[in-house]
C-alpha cells in the first residue's frame, strides 16, 4: 500500500494516496478481516472499532443490540477462543451498494478450547454501513457447528 504523510501538528497523518489504497483501507472485507484479526489477537477495543454503536449481533439463538451490549457480554468470549482456535476462510461472498455492504464467510475451524477438541464448520453474515467515510458492521449473524 502507497501511503503519504501528511503534517498535520505534531503527529504525522499516514494516507492512502491511490484509489486501490483507500479501497483496500476502506473495503467492507477489510473491515471484517479487521474485525476477526482483533479478535484473534485479544485486542478487544480494537475489534470493538468497527461496529456501529447499535450493531445487532445474533448467535446461538440470542441477540445483542449495541455494542455496549456486545462488549460487556460475549465479546471477551469471542476472543478468548478466536485466539486459542485456528480459523481458515472457505468461502467469501460479497456484495457493495451505495452505503450497504453485504460479506459472508464459511469458515473451518480447529483446535482446543477450554481442554475440548474441537472441529467446526462455520458462517457468518455481515451487513455493513458507509457511515462518516469508514464502513461500520451493524448487523452480524454467526453459527457454528461440528464439522461432518
Amino acid at each position: 500500500m502507497t501511503l503519504a504523510l501528511v503534517g498535520l501538528s505534531e503527529t504525522p497523518l499516514a494516507i492512502a494516496t491511490t484509489a486501490k489504497d483507500i479501497a483496500a483501507v476502506q473495503s467492507p472485507i477489510a473491515t471484517v478481516d479487521r474485525f476477526h484479526a482483533a479478535l484473534t489477537e485479544g485486542k478487544v477495543e480494537a475489534a470493538l472499532k468497527p461496529l456501529s454503536d447499535d450493531v445487532l449481533i445474533y448467535e446461538s439463538g440470542r441477540s445483542e443490540r449495541s455494542k455496549a451490549e456486545y462488549a460487556s457480554h460475549h465479546l471477551n468470549a469471542d476472543a478468548e477462543f478466536a485466539g486459542a482456535t485456528q480459523r481458515k476462510l472457505v468461502n467469501r461472498t460479497s456484495w457493495i451498494g451505495a452505503d450497504t455492504a453485504r460479506v459472508t464467510t464459511e469458515t473451518e475451524t480447529t483446535g482446543t478450547f477450554k481442554g475440548r477438541a474441537l472441529a467446526l464448520t462455520g458462517t457468518d453474515t455481515m451487513i455493513l454501513r458507509w457511515t462518516a467515510g469508514v464502513w461500520k458492521i451493524v448487523h452480524i449473524h454467526w453459527s457454528s457447528a461440528a464439522k461432518r
